[in-house]
């Protein structure tokens, strides 16, 4: 009887000792799993190669390719890509505009094909100085409507801002820097988060000046000329990883059933089922353990099949 009891003793030892492997083996599975969709959703983010040209490297001496100059670029007595810029700059070459007055400035490019969501644009800009004295205007990054200027926000008049917000509809940040003495630089990063919402980007740099058409109060000009003009260097254009994960899961609620490894919808029989590679999988067939994405009514929900 004593033996009889120690057998089954050990039986149920091992029975709970192989039931605790399972579940862990389970779990490491399942964390493989969702670390592969982390990477999924995170990766490739990095969108500067759709911006043309963006360190400024193509056609020195001559104006930028794949850039629109606002206006005309002979308008500006210094408007060529060059080198003029000190060891901040990437690559060789830069990119301003200097003339002794300013009206409202831009040069830009314009991104079609997007994906709908949240962006970041980043560039480095000096925003400006000439021999000790400031010449800081408006000069600014954008990504469509939203801009951050170069300066902080106690370097601009109540009546600059509300022009930028009422008059040009622009939702404005302050990058928050200095302006220097020297007017090689240095070239000091500016970041805009924009919203994309038809697949179209406008994005690069704007500043107004004294023959401006808008009312603009520039509190901090100091004697001489020039005022409002700028380098500007290193686009980069990303996509923000929330938007990726709003994009694979909806928060938007659907209902998903799970039962013996097949996967229905209720409320519509049109959907879909993929791995998490992006496969299509038949949502007639008994699925193995996993996770996988369901698209139903224009929403996407990640589901996990145990």
């Amino acid at each position: 009887m004593l033996k009889v009891t120690s057998l089954y003793q050990n039986s149920k030892f091992m029975f709970n000792y192989l039931k605790i492997k399972i579940m862990k083996i389970k779990c490491l599975l399942f964390s493989a799993c969702l670390l592969s969709f982390n990477s999924l959703v995170f990766a490739q983010t990095d969108l500067t190669s759709k911006i043309i040209n963006p360190s400024f490297e193509d056609n020195v001496d001559d104006v930028a390719t794949g850039w629109d100059y606002e206006g005309g670029c002979d308008a500006y007595v210094w408007h060529t890509i060059n080198t003029d810029g000190d060891d901040t700059k990437t690559g060789n070459n830069i990119c301003g505009l200097w003339n002794a007055t300013f009206g409202d400035v831009a040069i830009s490019q314009t991104i079609t094909g997007l994906t709908n969501g949240t962006y970041k644009v980043t560039a480095d800009l000096m925003g400006s100085s000439n021999a000790a004295s400031s010449r800081l205007t408006t000069q600014r990054i954008f990504g469509n409507n939203c801009s951050v200027l170069f300066g902080t926000e106690s370097d601009y008049s109540a009546e600059t801002v509300s022009v930028l917000k009422s008059k040009l509809g622009e939702k404005v940040t302050y990058a928050g820097h200095t302006v220097t003495e020297s007017d090689a630089g240095p070239l000091l990063k500016c970041e805009v988060i924009c919203e994309v919402t038809d697949g179209t980007l406008s994005l690069g740099v704007k500043t107004n000046g004294s023959d401006s058409q808008y009312a603009f109060s520039f509190p901090n000009l100091t004697a001489g000329d020039g005022w409002g003009w700028f380098k500007v260097d290193n686009f980069t254009l990303t996509l923000n990883p929330t938007t990726a994960i709003k994009n694979v899961i909806s928060k938007k609620d659907i209902k998903i059933l799970v039962n013996n490894g097949f996967i229905t919808v209720e409320g519509t029989d049109s959907y879909e089922i993929l791995d998490l590679s992006g496969r299509l999988v038949s949502n007639k067939t008994q699925l193995n353990r996993g996770i996988y994405l369901v698209k139903a009514n224009s929403q996407t929900k990640k589901i996990v099949v145990k």
